[in-house]
This record gives C-alpha cells, sequence and structure tokens, in this order.
C-alpha cells in the first residue's frame, strides 16, 4: 500500500507526483509548491529533481516520518446511550469512525482532572502510555478526546457487566451462584492483569468489585473470564515520589491503612486491595457491613483490626488475605 501522497503546485497547476511542464518568458518566475502526505506510520527520505531545460536542474530534499496518534477528533465520535454514572465520570455506549464494533467512551470533566491528576497535558501523556500497552485482562484503551471542557477515553467495550452487579445478582438468586471455580478463575485472571501493570510502573489505586468487568460468566475454562478497567487513571511510577501519588484516591473500604494514613499509594497497597475485594469475592458480603460509615471503618483500620477471615473460605484464600492483612505493612503475594 502507498505511504504517501506527493502533490506538486506549480504556477497554479496541480500534478499528482507527475512531471509538469510550464513555459516562461524572459527573466519570468515560477512558484513551486510540494505538499507531502503521509498515509501511515513511516519516515520517507526522499529527493527530487526541478529540472530547467538547458539550464540544469536544482535537488529538493524531503525527510518526514509521523507516528501514530492517540488523540482522536471528537467528530469522529458518536456518543449512543449511557451506560455507566459515578461521581467524577460518565462512561458512554458509543461508536468511532474505523471501527465496527460498540465502544466504551468515558468522560470526565477538564476540572476534575487537573484537581486530581495536575494538568490536561500529563493526563495526556499517561493515556498515550496506556494505548501503548496490551494484553488479555485488561480493558483496551484506543485514545483521547477532548470537547469543550470534558475529557473523553476511548475504551473497548465489556457488556456483561461488573464482579460487582453480579456478586450482587447471585446473593438474591440462589438458582444461581457464582462457584468457587469460577471465583478462583476470575482472581487469577486480575493477578495477571495486576502483575503486568507493576512490570510497567503502573499503580491502579483503585481495585474494587466494579472496576472488575465480566467477559464471561458461564466457563471458567474460557481464554478470558474477566478484564481489570481503570487502570487507565492509575499512576505510571511506583515510588513514594510519584506525580501525583499522595492524592487519596480510590474506595475507603478497599483502601490499605497506610494509604488512608497518608502514605502514598505503592504497589503493595495494590495488594492490600486486591486481598479485600478476595474477600468479598468468596464471602459475598459488603467489606465492613457492620460498621456505620467511612470514619468507623478508617478508625477501623488505623486501630490494627481488619475482618474476620472465615474458616469456611477455601485455605488458599484464607492464607493469602491473611498473609497481607496482618503485616505490618502489604508484602507483594502476586504469585502465579
Amino acid at each position: 500500500p502507498a505511504r504517501y501522497k506527493l502533490i506538486c503546485t506549480v504556477s497554479g497547476t496541480k500534478a499528482d507526483s507527475r512531471i509538469n511542464t510550464v513555459t516562461i518568458g524572459s527573466n519570468g518566475k515560477i512558484h513551486v509548491s510540494l505538499e507531502l502526505i503521509l498515509l501511515c506510520t513511516t519516515t520517507l527520505s526522499l529527493e527530487l529533481k526541478l529540472v530547467v531545460l538547458e539550464k540544469g536542474y536544482t535537488t529538493v530534499k524531503l525527510r518526514a516520518s509521523s507516528k501514530l496518534s492517540t488523540k482522536i477528533d471528537f467528530s469522529d465520535l458518536k456518543l449512543e446511550s449511557i451506560i455507566g454514572e459515578g461521581s467524577h465520570s460518565t462512561v458512554w455506549r458509543g461508536k468511532m469512525k474505523g471501527k465496527v464494533a460498540d465502544l466504551a467512551i468515558k468522560s470526565y470533566s477538564e476540572a476534575y482532572l487537573r484537581s486530581s491528576i495536575g494538568t490536561v497535558e500529563d493526563f495526556d501523556h499517561e493515556i498515550d502510555l496506556c494505548c501503548s500497552l496490551h494484553m488479555p485482562h485488561l480493558v483496551e484503551v484506543f485514545g483521547r478526546s477532548m470537547q469543550a471542557d470534558k475529557y473523553y477515553i476511548i475504551l473497548e467495550n465489556v457488556p456483561r457487566g461488573s464482579l460487582s452487579s453480579a456478586l450482587s445478582k447471585c446473593s438474591k438468586d440462589a438458582h444461581h451462584p457464582v462457584t468457587d471455580e469460577f471465583k478462583f478463575r476470575v482472581a487469577l485472571d486480575i493477578i495477571h492483569a495486576m502483575i503486568f501493570l507493576h512490570q510497567h510502573n503502573i499503580i491502579h489505586r483503585d481495585l474494587t468489585p466494579d472496576n472488575i468487568l465480566l467477559v464471561n460468566t458461564s466457563s471458567p475454562s474460557a481464554p478470558v473470564c474477566c478484564k481489570v478497567t481503570n487502570w487507565f487513571t492509575g499512576r505510571v511510577g511506583g515510588g513514594p515520589d510519584s506525580v501525583g501519588s499522595h492524592h487519596f484516591k480510590g474506595e475507603t473500604a478497599y483502601l490499605a491503612p497506610e494509604v488512608i494514613y497518608g502514605i502514598p499509594h505503592t504497589f503493595t497497597s495494590d495488594v492490600f486491595s486486591f486481598c479485600t475485594l478476595l474477600w468479598v469475592m468468596f464471602t459475598q458480603h459488603e467489606p465492613y457491613s457492620d460498621l456505620q460509615g467511612q470514619y468507623d471503618i478508617i478508625k477501623f483500620l488505623l486501630d490494627g483490626q481488619r475482618m474476620t477471615i472465615p474458616e469456611s473460605l477455601p485455605k488458599l484464600v484464607r492464607e493469602v488475605v491473611a498473609s497481607c492483612w496482618f503485616s505490618a505493612r502489604c508484602v507483594s503475594v502476586l504469585r502465579i
């Protein structure tokens, strides 16, 4: 396929990559302009000769390179219906020019991004990085767009809903329980996703059942059972000096006590959140349901207390949760 299109204009006459002959009078002048349009991600180095009959020629050297942009023109997007809303964002089912499948398009206000993350340019950089990362257990990020004071992230659509919704439905319908086999498979998919993120120096910071989207709800042997979402609003850089990591992010019930205390999010605080998610998935109970509210949860955790781990849970689950919850500070137990 063609990598570029070259348009040559000589004294107002266009010639598409062809020789164009113009006759001029004595001491006459002509104007030659070249327009190079790159049609794909490529690097070019061209030499063109401009020949004057009986006089000689001159050489024009053209060098150009292009790369795939993650910025998408808002006019190429179509927002169809709202499929989810949070305190700071709205998720739309939508379409994008050039893609047949439905997409999820998540919008944030620019003011929220500036207050929670930094500049829009900082967020652009993180989304650019996320677009370059691909693995089966993460919701794919296709690009970003801006319109007025709204920032949009274009995502893979996972239509079967969240783990949180599935657990809620099962608790109300005893005829359709979630089996331990399926729970273990979901847990393994999450572990794969989190190891990948941590290997790429990304902290999720908000690992909850709402951010686990189900791909398959019937067969634990399927290639992929769930995908982790909202990882693209995590934080690049795992050390204590991570930009923005001092900002309090995530549901209180899933936060590590050191984060609540004021220590920045780290990889190990993601592990604590994973273990709380594991407890919720296998008990099918809301965390800290016997406490009155957020303040009581904070006090409970900072006092060194933890929820009871029922003996009825599988031995492996009990061991993983206990190894994290009852350590002085979370230690990484994400191992396959």
